[in-house]
């Protein structure tokens, strides 16, 4: 069973695609001084259609899956001091889903 499993695995992986969102940094406060050390880390909250996707993070990328072939996504982020600070939400950012690519066929045979 353990095989098949593995099996299935590897086969399943190649079908999902991993899109990543990312951002720059945030080290300053709207008034562009640096944010105090005391302060950091700078932990990050990502929606994805106002759901969110991630929270927490002291990254500045994300990777995610999304099969809504053809759907129009919205991002917004905002950055959350050590201290609890946090910014406004970000303007929103909109993504389109590429559209599938469809499966070769499959089972290809020649009778006579």
């Amino acid at each position: 069973m353990r095989k098949l499993l593995a099996l299935v695995v590897v086969m399943a992986a190649p079908l999902m695609i991993g899109w990543t969102i990312s951002w720059d940094p945030v080290t300053t406060y709207t008034d562009n001084t640096a944010i105090e050390s005391t302060k950091l880390p700078v932990k990050y909250e990502i929606k994805k259609d106002n759901v969110v996707l991630v929270t927490g993070t002291t990254a500045t990328s994300y990777t995610f899956t999304d099969t809504g072939h053809g759907q129009t996504r919205t991002f917004t982020a905002k950055a959350i001091l050590a201290t609890g600070e946090e910014s406004a939400e970000s303007p929103p950012y909109t993504w389109t889903v590429p559209l599938g690519i469809p499966r070769s066929p499959g089972n290809l045979r020649v009778a006579p």
